[in-house]
C-alpha cells in the first residue's frame, strides 16, 4: 500500500508539471474519484490461447521490442522508466509476485501489459480482480490486467500488435487460456480484443468504493 500511495503520489505531480494547473488538477479529482467512488458495466473475457495468430510475435516492424520483467530481473533491466510512479508501481507490483511485458523504444519503456498466475502472488494470494470476478485459475491458465501504451506511441495497430506478440508469448510458456476483462464503453480496447478473438463472457456491474473493488452481475 505504501507503494502505491507514493506512486500516486508521483503520478498526480506528474500531471501537475506537465498540464495547466486547473486542467491538471480536474484530472487529479478525476482520477480520485475512480478509487473513491466507481459504477461501471465490465465484460468479463477469455481467449483460448491455441488459436493466437503467430504473425502477432514478430514485433520487428514497429521497431519495438518487448522484455518479460519480472521480480528477478527488475533491477537488472537497463531500461528507463519515462516517470516516477511507473517505477514505482512497478516496484510493488513485481514486489508481489506479478509478472509484465514491457514495450521498449529507444532504451525506454513505453508500455506494459501485466500478468499473473496461480501460485504466482505473494501478497495478496490472489489477485483482487480474481475475486470480484469470480476466475479460479488453474496451472496452465493467466490473467492479464493493466495494459497501457503511452498516448504518443499509439494507433497503426501498435496495441494489437503488442499484445498479440504478448499471447504469443504465454502461449509459448505453455499456458492454455487467458482471462481478462474490459470496460463496456472503452471502444478501442473492444476492439483490439475482438480483433485477437477474445471471448466474450459475462456483463457485470464493477463498483469500486474507497479502494474497495466487488462486481455483480448485470441486471
Amino acid at each position: 500500500m505504501i507503494k502505491f500511495l507514493a506512486s500516486q503520489i508521483y503520478r498526480f505531480l506528474e500531471i501537475l508539471k506537465r498540464e495547466d494547473f486547473f486542467i491538471g488538477l480536474k484530472k487529479i479529482l478525476y482520477l480520485l474519484r475512480d478509487y473513491i467512488y466507481l459504477k461501471k458495466e465490465i465484460i468479463t473475457i477469455e481467449i483460448d490461447l491455441s488459436n493466437i495468430n503467430p504473425t502477432f510475435g514478430n514485433f520487428n516492424k514497429f521497431n519495438f521490442n518487448i522484455l518479460e520483467i519480472t521480480e528477478g530481473s527488475f533491477n537488472q533491466n537497463k531500461q528507463k522508466y519515462p516517470l516516477k510512479s511507473w517505477y514505482l508501481r512497478s516496484l510493488g507490483r513485481v514486489k508481489k509476485g506479478y509478472k509484465s511485458f514491457a514495450l521498449i523504444n529507444d532504451n525506454k519503456i513505453i508500455g506494459y501489459l501485466w500478468y499473473t498466475t496461480t501460485g504466482n502472488s505473494k501478497s495478496p494470494k490472489v489477485h483482487q480482480d480474481l475475486i470480484f470476478l469470480n476466475i479460479t485459475l488453474t496451472e496452465k491458465e493467466v490473467y492479464l490486467f493493466d495494459m497501457y501504451i503511452r498516448p504518443e506511441n499509439r494507433g497503426n495497430t501498435v496495441a494489437t500488435h503488442f499484445m498479440g506478440c504478448v499471447l504469443n508469448k504465454l502461449k509459448g510458456k505453455g499456458y492454455l487460456k487467458g482471462y481478462s476483462y474490459v470496460f463496456a464503453d472503452n471502444l478501442p480496447a473492444l476492439y483490439t480484443y475482438r480483433l485477437l478473438k477474445w471471448k466474450e463472457l459475462d456483463r457485470l456491474i464493477l463498483q469500486t468504493l474507497f479502494f474497495v473493488r466487488k462486481a455483480k452481475p448485470k441486471s
